[in-house]
């Protein structure tokens, strides 16, 4: 037998809830109800919607751009009075909090001094219902260097090229290999910082050349390890897949 209730039909521990069309429920006065007008959604719902489930309060998302900001004014309040502790300080840690609850813990990272700008790598740990003993981890470049960069195009454009390449590594590379290759991009961000960070303005073209060669250098070795890498986990895929299909089951 089939209770009718308020919201659809029960059918032992199975509930059908009305289907809906242009945000209007169908109509239905009949004494022998069509179960074509209900659909089946879960055998659960029903305890879903008796037991209120604690749900934990999802974090603060906090863009890598604020949290560049935040550091900027809490070092000029450490670098002012000396200290830490102040008002900025408390800001930079909360801000700090909701970063790596989101992102996962910070790498690697490099914090520019004359302007708020700044280069890191997090690590975040998830693992999927599918597969609860292996945890997979989530490697993220992040990178805000627009202010810090704005008054030196060459050095800009090789940062660009790097946070490009970090993308690429970030999508096809997966563990310790995506690790290494993100570390190594920071490193090389960090001297492109450092350079228009901390040398007099305005910078020396000869310099800019020089460190940007160098940079250049580096992301073509950094190149090379991204494709080496990408063919052996290609290959490890591959004979993955021949070992799941040979298994007899």
């Amino acid at each position: 037998m089939a209770e009718r209730t308020s919201s659809g039909l029960v059918f032992g521990f199975t509930r059908f809830y009305p289907l809906v069309k242009h945000s209007e429920l169908r109509p239905n006065d009949s004494s022998e109800v069509a179960v074509g007008e209900y659909a089946q959604v879960s055998r659960l719902d029903w305890l879903r919607e008796a037991i209120p489930w604690p749900r934990r309060r999802e974090p603060d998302v906090v863009p890598f751009a604020e949290l560049v900001l935040a550091h900027y004014f809490r070092q000029l309040e450490v670098y002012q009075g000396g200290t830490y502790g102040g008002p900025q300080e408390e800001l930079y840690q909360a801000k700090l909090k909701a970063f790596i609850a989101t992102n996962g813990r910070i790498v690697e990272s490099y914090w520019c001094t004359r302007e708020p700008s700044g280069v890191a790598v997090t690590e975040r740990r998830q693992r999927s219902w599918r597969r609860l003993w292996v945890a997979q981890s989530i490697v993220t470049f992040h990178s805000e260097t627009d202010w810090v960069t704005a008054a030196c195009p060459a050095v800009a454009d090789q940062v660009y090229a790097c946070r490009a390449l970090a993308v690429k590594v970030g999508e096809v590379l997966r563990g310790t290999g995506e690790l290494v290759a993100m570390q190594w991009l920071v490193t090389s961000v960090e001297r492109l910082l450092g350079l228009v960070d901390q040398a007099e303005r305005p910078v020396d073209d000869k310099l800019v050349k020089q460190v940007v060669a160098a940079s250049q250098d580096s992301l073509r070795e950094i190149r090379r390890y991204y494709d080496r890498a990408a063919a052996n986990q290609a290959r490890l895929v591959y004979f993955q897949v021949m070992m799941r299909g040979a298994t007899p089951r």
